[in-house]
């Protein structure tokens, strides 16, 4: 494993400087491949547009760092490569100093070539968005700077379900495979969820620059699987600009969402339903349009209500940027088959006195988050070249999609997740000097 640390302090509190923009990635022509699932054809609406949002951070000593978030299933390497490879050369940005994530939405064309069966990448599609990316980070450093002041908030949220149900009776997976004692994918109410919405408001009132908000979620439901779609993640980001009064750019960073998904409405079980379960298990009960538009605006008033919220404390965004990474090789997570010499990278990046995130390449179990030592540090997936699923080392013994029936679907054929992945997942976390000891 190498472990690189860029921690500059100097000086008391200086202000960061900021600039943030958006840019639609919204597909200009339909019949485009989506990815997330498996399906017969490719795009035939735009449902709402898809896009990617960014913002610079410039510290006093000209040292600047960069975060963008992309509407899309993965971003992976080819993409995240490239935006490093534009940063250093053109603007002298450390490879440490820029974050890159999906929203992981499941209707929006593939950006990852790793995981063809998840969804081909049109060569067109991605060189157009890559182009359109370099564009924003240009419009970044283009645009003045300005001294914000900030408010960070949090409230409780309980919209999204443990999607790992276990079930003692024997299942059919896919029609092919029969499996005993294996958690089904299903809604479980009785287990762990991350009940949290995060907003960070970069700018107030008519001065506002940039909102970013997290929470921990899949954006799955989307009722049309034809439809290109921001999924949940764009119906928040409308409704936030609906409130603000102007498109100002927002950056959604989803959190450690590899085993939630939200909420399903009851429902009554059929006589069909019940045979169904029996051969293959329970399943998650399908949304309607209106069931499933009455979950996203609960989800967004509780955005919108944090962005009214007086009660947070404004204070001016100050102090140094600092930043950090990890990386191990996959095949120290997956043996079984060839997975080459690929290696994956967690990143932190802290911003004076905005936020402190850990971005992890992968979908992390939600059990996850309590493995980080350090309270204050938010946690983020679906960073860069994310490979699959992580769960916890309980969840890997257990079995289930998350633990095992991923990996033929990621380019995984033939491989299993190694043991202690617990143990490794602490290792891989990124750590400043003077708190390494924290990370066991």
């Amino acid at each position: 494993m190498n472990d690189s640390c860029d921690h500059r302090s100097e000086g008391e509190n200086p202000a960061i400087e900021v600039s943030a923009a958006t840019v639609s990635i919204t597909p200009p022509q339909l019949g485009i491949e989506l990815a997330g699932y498996i399906r017969k054809s490719g795009a035939k609406a735009i449902h709402d547009p898809i896009e990617a949002n960014g913002i610079l951070f410039r510290e006093h000593s000209g040292r600047t760092a960069i975060v963008l978030t992309l509407d899309t299933l993965y971003v992976g390497a080819d993409l995240t490569n490239r935006l490093q490879r534009h940063l250093q050369e053109r603007f002298d940005v450390a490879e440490t100093d820029f974050l890159i994530f999906a929203s992981h939405t499941h209707f929006a064309p593939a950006l990852d070539r790793s995981k063809p069966i998840l969804g081909k990448v049109d060569d067109g599609y991605f060189d157009w968005v890559a182009t359109r990316c370099e564009a924003l980070v240009a419009e970044l450093f283009q645009r003045r700077l300005l001294k914000p002041s900030i408010k960070s908030l949090r409230s409780n949220w309980f919209g999204a379900v443990y999607r790992r149900k276990p079930w003692p009776l024997p299942y059919l997976v896919s029609r092919k495979k029969l499996v005993f004692r294996e958690p089904a994918m299903a809604p479980n109410p009785g287990g762990p969820t991350d009940p949290v919405v995060r907003l960070w408001e970069v700018g107030l009132g008519l001065d506002r620059i940039a909102l970013i908000w997290s929470c921990a979620c899949h954006p799955t439901e989307h009722v049309n699987q034809y439809d290109v779609s921001a999924d949940y993640c764009g119906f928040v980001r409308h409704a936030l600009r609906q409130a603000v009064g102007w498109p100002i750019p927002v950056l959604f960073l989803q959190g450690f969402a590899g085993d939630l998904r939200p909420l399903p409405p009851r429902r009554r079980r059929s006589l069909r339903s019940i045979v169904n379960i029996l051969l293959f298990g329970p399943t998650f009960g399908p949304f309607t349009a209106d069931s499933y538009a009455k979950w996203c605006e609960a989800l967004a008033r509780v955005a919108q209500d944090m962005l009214g919220n007086q009660a947070g404390r404004t204070e001016p965004l100050a102090g140094q940027i600092a930043s950090t990474k990890t990386d191990t090789a996959l095949s120290d997570l997956i043996t079984g088959c060839s997975v080459g010499a690929r290696r994956i990278t967690f990143q932190r990046l802290k911003i004076g006195n905005l936020f402190d995130v850990i971005g992890v390449p992968a979908e992390p179990s939600n059990q996850l988050r309590h493995l980080i030592p350090h309270r204050d540090v938010v946690p983020i997936g679906y960073l860069g070249d994310a490979f699959g699923y992580w769960p916890t080392e309980a969840q890997r013994q257990e079995g289930g999609y998350e633990a095992k029936t991923f990996l033929r679907a990621f380019g995984f054929a033939g491989g299993r997740l190694v043991a202690d992945l617990d143990r490794k997942f602490i290792d891989c976390l990124p750590g400043f000097d003077g708190e390494r000891h924290a990370r066991g």
